[in-house]
């Protein structure tokens, strides 16, 4: 067995080559240039949410602190 692309994939690249479409190179970075977006969407995202979780821990502290000089009555 030859090692290589399969021949129907050979005929499909030549048959968009020049074409007015867009091609694969084309298509590929515009894959690229949405997978990155994509990402950094998401790591935006995940930042919020931990400064959203770090202020409640803070805000939940914060309310321990204000109890914690009635500790000696309990």
């Amino acid at each position: 067995m030859a090692a290589g692309p399969p021949h129907r994939l050979l005929t499909v690249l030549k048959r968009h080559k020049g074409g007015k479409r867009m091609g694969f190179g084309t298509g590929l970075a515009v894959g690229a240039v949405a997978g990155a977006l994509g990402g950094r969407a998401l790591e935006e995202g995940l930042k919020y949410e931990e400064e959203k979780i770090a202020e409640k821990v803070e805000n939940d502290l914060a309310v321990r602190d204000d109890y914690s000089d009635y500790r000696s009555y309990y």
